[in-house]
């Protein structure tokens, strides 16, 4: 069982890793950070710019993407 669940976490790891360095070459090539793009993303998808739905959509608090369409 110990070791199953020390694979899991050395999977999740991976996981975490690889998205943290496709995150930094997003960002490098757009310019925008992976907060404002997922923003982008939704108003894309759902043709919304209400912050609050914004939020919902993007599993972010209003806070933030209050400061992000500010920015």
């Amino acid at each position: 069982m110990a070791n199953r669940l020390e694979d899991a976490v050395v999977a999740l790891r991976q996981i975490i890793r690889a998205t943290e360095l496709d995150t930094r070459l997003i960002a490098k090539q757009s310019g925008l950070t992976p907060s404002q793009l997922l923003i982008l993303q939704v108003v894309a998808k759902t043709g919304s710019a209400a912050p609050s739905a914004l939020a919902k959509a993007a599993s972010l608090s209003q806070a933030t993407v209050t400061a992000l369409l500010d920015r």
